[in-house]
């Protein structure tokens, strides 16, 4: 969202590989690995849900976070040497293609729609659709995993169409969706430190509990009906 020069401070970073490396290691620990040993923990216990969720969810955040470290090779091919990770994620067409698109010059907009920026399109609209079979299946549990199922829903959906907008040269309708994504993640991370802080009081015996909004008892009237 552009918070504090949020947007300014990431297009510096990728100017220097010891900060591209050092947002990395958060998005694959916490954001991949974490997840998939959730999603592993999960399956142990036999919680099917809860296992398909954290582990594709999981393997999006490596997925995403591959294309930053350099011995994948992903950035590199966009540098002018052709070598270098910090200078192809510098690099007008790598940014043109993942979705950095703030203050480029308008000619890049006009072959914007490469096969990589497609590809990361159906990618997000994949998510999509992953993310609103979850909230379908979450509105058996409560109102608070459903929400964050719907924002994470809306995220990739504005995501998928701010990089076809903007392939098709329309930068601030682009921005905007990138912006009105930033703005939902952020929903739904708030949402998801609630239910985290709900579990963690449940866990440690507190002798009172925050409210989630329990859906399981309106689907077992729905069934006895």
């Amino acid at each position: 969202m552009a918070w504090k020069g949020a947007s300014e401070i990431a297009r510096s970073h990728v100017n220097s590989l010891s900060l591209i490396n050092n947002e990395s290691g958060p998005i694959v620990f916490l954001g991949g690995l974490l997840l998939l040993i959730t999603s592993i923990l999960e399956f142990v216990l036999g919680n099917t849900f809860p296992c398909v969720v954290f582990g594709t969810i999981g393997g999006f955040w490596f997925a995403f976070a591959a294309t930053m470290i350099p011995s994948f090779n992903a950035a590199a091919p966009y540098s002018p040497s052709t070598t270098n990770t910090a200078a192809g994620l510098a690099s007008s067409s790598f940014m043109n293609t993942y979705g950095i698109f703030e203050h480029l010059p308008s000619n890049f907009y006009a072959t914007a729609l490469t096969l990589e920026m497609t590809i990361l399109a159906f990618l997000f609209l994949t998510m999509a659709i992953l993310m609103l079979i979850f909230m379908i299946c979450a509105t058996r549990t409560n109102i608070v995993y459903t929400l964050i199922f719907l924002t994470l829903f809306l995220v990739f959906i504005l995501l998928t169409s701010a990089y076809w907008k903007l392939s098709e040269g329309d930068s601030i309708a682009g921005n905007s969706c990138v912006k009105g994504a930033g703005a939902s993640l952020f929903v739904a991370s708030l949402l998801g430190f609630y239910l985290l802080t709900v579990q963690l009081f449940e866990a440690m015996a507190f002798p009172f509990h925050l409210p989630v909004g329990d859906l399981g008892a309106l689907w077992n009237c729905t069934q006895m009906k």
